[in-house]
């Protein structure tokens, strides 16, 4: 309580408390009282030292609650006293309503999901979304929280582990949350109605009771709204722990959660997957820390039509796996330990992952660590080598292209290409279908003699060349005898390969031409 409330009263603390101890004291409209349990002494009647009376103000100093008196007959009304006062929760000097203000049981047993529902509704009564905290306690809920406006829920609990700590229980067969659209109410489809975009959700913790198979729409937390959560942990739901599945078009539900913002949350022990992305509309999100275990699907599952940012990360024990991907979302500094199924299958970009191993499905990874060391810019679909990889940096896959190019106006595919030899000891460059490599760069294990009795390591061999530029550039090229087809320019040059005493050095193309005239160069002695 705010301690200009006391101004003027001329008393010091103890003796205010003694006051109320024995009736009101009021400060003008204002009637303080001590504790909330205080509030069942107060009455209409005036003879009453608690006689409070319509429009007064009761603050409690201990645990800052606050409520408006109303008139004795009123049909709407928060709670009512032990001897008939009716009140309502009004925001404290934070702007916040203290859901504590309804004396919810808070015992997880006694169903407090109407006292809860009065104040999630306040905005559509007062024009404005509510702010609500939510004290330490266990609060059952017998149905869905269906959540139609920007309102802020705000509770204790830091995210970290399944504490009790502002924890909301739900019935087997049951969604927990809905960030609902304009146009939706849980999972159905409804006319006009509150919009949640901008809904913020903080330091709550949602179980439900599991139930004995998979559904859907028996998940934890559905998104259909763009919507804020932090600190929040998701557990023991008969579908996805978080599911973010949204379309405007209704694919797979209608709504829309593009620019969403997750930030540590845990999803544990969902038969689902731990957090659920899919659907048309369910683009261009950050999720952060999102500590996926023990879930019977995948710990992060990535369906949305285009892709997310994923950062920060932790899986453990996900039947499923840990990571999984269909598009070009980031996975960027997240942690898998063993014991997740396949592990990762993750189409988009891997940067600064450490992932203990790797299924076949997998996109181009930038510095992401497997147990044999990093990879960097791969991008194949046969996995990661075998137990004794060392560090390396590869782009592309091992035996297929590394580098592609596709000309932007015509379309044609692979123009050039660089690419691992068939034999993998060497790369090469060439052009359109690859029928004839243009340079070749030769590791030490390659097998090529070049005409010699043993292989030549570390080379580079090209399929001849032009020295010169331009129109005044010619060829050099090797060959057994001068040129009988083909199109050739005037000191074109072929030199003989096949050397002996007598027979020509070379043989020079002395009027351009297809094939030209050839005449041979000077003889060997």
């Amino acid at each position: 309580m705010a301690l200009d409330l006391l101004e003027g009263t001329g008393e010091a603390g103890a003796d205010v408390r003694a006051k109320i101890n024995n009736g009101l004291l009021r400060v003008g409209s204002v009637a303080l009282i001590g504790t909330i349990s205080d509030i069942d002494n107060l009455s209409y009647s005036t003879s009453s030292a608690w006689a409070v009376a319509a429009d007064d103000r009761v603050y409690a100093i201990d645990g800052g609650h606050r409520w408006k008196v109303l008139l004795l007959g009123e049909a709407n009304y928060d709670l009512a006293n032990a001897n008939g006062v009716l009140l309502d929760a009004v925001k404290g000097d934070n702007g916040e309503y203290n859901f504590g203000s309804l004396r919810p049981a808070a015992n997880g047993v006694t169903d407090d999901y109407a006292k809860f529902a009065r104040l999630i509704a306040r905005g559509d009564t007062d024009g404005t979304p509510p702010r609500i905290y939510v004290p330490p306690g266990q609060y059952y809920m017998s149905q869905t929280i269906n959540i139609k406006s920007p309102l802020t829920i705000r509770g204790d609990h830091t995210g970290f582990g399944l504490d009790t700590v502002c924890q909301f229980i739900f019935p087997a067969a049951t969604t927990g949350m809905v960030i609902n659209r304009f146009n939706t109410l849980g999972w159905a489809t409804v006319g006009s109605g509150g919009l949640a975009d901008g809904a913020s959700i903080m330091g709550i913790r949602l179980t439900g009771g599991r139930g004995s198979a998979f559904n859907i729409e028996q998940s934890g937390l559905f998104m259909r709204a763009r919507c804020y959560l932090f600190n929040v942990s998701v557990d023991n739901f008969a579908g996805h722990g978080v599911y973010n599945g949204a379309g405007s078009d209704g694919n797979p539900y209608l709504g829309n959660t593009n620019l969403a913002y997750v930030n540590h949350v845990l999803v544990e022990a969902n038969r689902g997957n731990g957090f659920h992305n899919e659907g048309t509309d369910a683009n261009a999100g950050i999720y952060i820390a999102i500590n996926a275990k023990n879930n019977d699907g995948w710990g992060v599952y990535e369906d949305s039509f285009l892709n997310n940012i994923h950062i920060g990360h932790h899986a453990l024990d996900n039947d499923a796996g840990a990571y999984f991907s269909s598009n070009q979302s980031l996975l960027l500094g997240c942690y898998a330990e063993d014991g997740n199924g396949d592990n990762v299958q993750w189409a988009g970009t891997m940067d600064g992952c450490m992932i203990t191993d790797f299924s076949a499905s997998l996109g181009p990874k930038l510095q992401t660590e497997q147990a044999n060391g990093p990879r960097a810019l791969r991008n194949d679909t046969g996995g990661f080598r075998g137990t004794n990889a060392t560090c390396s940096a590869d782009l592309g896959s091992e035996s297929g292209n590394i580098v592609t190019s596709r000309h932007t106006t015509t379309g044609i595919s692979y123009p050039f290409r660089l690419r691992w030899k068939a034999s993998g000891v060497g790369v090469e460059i060439g052009y359109g279908s690859f029928s004839t490599a243009l340079l070749n760069f030769n590791s030490n294990t390659t097998t090529e003699t070049y005409g010699r009795s043993s292989a030549v390591g570390e080379s580079v061999q090209m399929n001849g060349f032009f020295l010169g530029v331009g129109s005044g550039a010619r060829y050099r090229g090797t060959g057994t005898a001068a040129p009988t087809t083909g199109t050739w320019a005037r000191g074109d040059i072929i030199e003989n390969i096949n050397i002996s005493s007598g027979s020509p050095m070379c043989w020079g193309c002395s009027v351009a031409g297809t094939p030209g005239t050839w005449i041979a160069g000077p003889n060997w002695p």
